[in-house]
């Protein structure tokens, strides 16, 4: 009979001490919740977002120098640009990108030829924002016109390869430069027939990105 009690009280006071637990454990978890539901803001992990983005799109204005090549016989001049890109993740972009500038022409003293560049590229951005490296190549058209009544105008296809960084300057605007050679081939009426030629663009701009998602 001595032995019971103590292994009965025993076992009433761990039933107990379950009890009381189970008593406890709901408030504690509403107390817990409402921790969570209504921690202040400044305490809270902040978005990350600053321009970094999911996808978007860019629009970006540039200066650009045009080196051409001197078997071309035209002089480098000071011309002017502008892009429209879709970013579908933080590393790939689709751009379209428009280049022109009048420069003189060596040959024909007094004349000019208008040189537009257009192309559309892909671009491989290293980094989502911040300091964002990229390289880029594309295909398009470049069309010459020539001043000098003795030429004429032709269109020709282009490649165009090349490489940059964008600096941002907060959420979405960034300054941009670019070093970029296109090459194409003469069809006879600006550049001789079937010879290769190339110029080199030396792009400088800003630019806005505007993340959809």
């Amino acid at each position: 009979m001595g032995s019971t009690r103590p292994q009965n009280g025993g076992s009433h006071r761990g039933a107990g001490g379950t009890e009381m637990t189970a008593k406890r454990l709901p408030p504690a978890l509403c107390v817990l919740a409402a921790c969570l539901l209504f921690v202040p803001a400044s305490s809270a992990a902040p978005r990350r977002y600053a321009g970094g983005f999911r996808e978007g799109f860019e629009l970006n204005a540039n200066l650009t120098y045009f080196h051409i090549a001197s078997k071309a016989q035209i002089n480098d001049d000071l011309g002017f640009g502008f892009r429209f890109g879709y970013l579908y993740n933080p590393n790939h972009e689709i751009e379209f990108l428009f280049n022109g500038v009048t420069a003189d022409d060596e040959v024909f003293s007094g004349e000019t030829v208008d040189f537009t560049n257009l192309q559309v590229a892909y671009v491989y951005n290293f980094t989502s924002h911040g300091v964002v490296p990229y390289l880029t190549a594309g295909i398009g058209f470049m069309h010459a016109s020539d001043s000098s009544p003795f030429l004429g105008s032709e269109t020709d296809p282009v490649l165009g390869l090349g490489g940059g960084c964008r600096f941002f300057m907060g959420r979405v605007a960034f300054f941009r430069a670019e070093l970029r050679r296109n090459s194409f081939e003469g069809s006879g009426h600006v550049f001789a027939d079937k010879e290769s030629f190339a110029f080199t663009e030396i792009s400088y701009g800003f630019g806005w990105r505007f993340p959809t998602r």
